[in-house]
C-alpha cells in the first residue's frame, strides 16, 4: 500500500501537467514528496520519486530528474523494489541530456526496455523517451524500432498521446 494523501498529490500533479499547468503540477509534486518524506513509508516514497522523475523529465529539468533517479536507485536497491529499480536504471541513462551517447542508447535496446518489470505507462514512457533520444541523436531507424517495440496494450496506456507525437516527429 501507499499513502492516499501523497497519492492524491502525484495524481493532481499528473492532471495539472496534462491540462497545461506545469507550475501547479510541480507544486503538487513537491507536496507529494514532502508528505512521503514525513511519513517515512518506503512504498509511498518510491512511488512519489518515480512520478517526480516523470514530471521533471517532462518539464525538461533533467538534473532534478536525475537526482530523483539516484535516490530511487538507492531506495530500490536497499529494499529490493525491482520495478522501481528497472525504471530508475532506464531513466538514469536518459536523464543525462537530450543528446545521449549512441553507445549508452545501445545498452537500452527496445527489447530490453520492453522486458523490464514496469507498469504499462512507465514502459511506454521509457520506450518513447528512448525513441526521442535516438531521434535527437540523429538515429531515425533506431527511434522507429524503439516505437515499433511498444505492445498494443502499451499504446492504450496513459502515455498514448505522447507515443503518437513522437511517432510524428520520427515520420518528419
Amino acid at each position: 500500500g501507499h499513502d492516499a494523501g501523497a497519492c492524491s498529490h502525484w495524481h493532481l500533479a499528473f492532471n495539472r501537467w496534462l491540462l497545461g499547468w506545469p507550475d501547479q503540477a510541480a507544486g503538487h509534486m513537491r507536496d507529494s514528496l514532502q508528505l512521503a518524506e514525513q511519513l517515512q513509508h518506503a512504498q509511498t516514497m518510491g512511488l512519489a520519486m518515480s512520478y517526480a522523475i516523470w514530471l521533471h523529465f517532462q518539464r525538461g529539468e533533467r538534473e532534478t530528474a536525475a537526482n530523483f533517479v539516484e535516490r530511487l536507485v538507492a531506495l530500490s536497491e536497499a529494499l529490493g523494489f525491482r520495478p522501481y529499480l528497472d525504471y530508475a536504471l532506464v531513466m538514469r541513462a536518459l536523464c543525462s541530456g537530450i543528446k545521449v551517447d549512441a553507445m549508452a542508447l545501445r545498452n537500452l535496446t527496445p527489447k530490453q526496455a520492453a522486458g523490464l518489470v514496469l507498469s504499462q505507462w512507465r514502459r511506454a514512457f521509457c520506450i518513447c523517451t528512448l525513441a526521442g533520444c535516438w531521434l535527437a541523436s540523429g538515429h531515425v531507424d533506431e527511434a522507429r524500432a524503439a516505437l515499433a517495440s511498444l505492445a498494443a496494450a502499451d499504446r492504450g496506456a496513459f502515455y498514448a498521446a505522447e507515443i503518437l507525437r513522437v511517432e510524428g516527429e520520427v515520420a518528419l
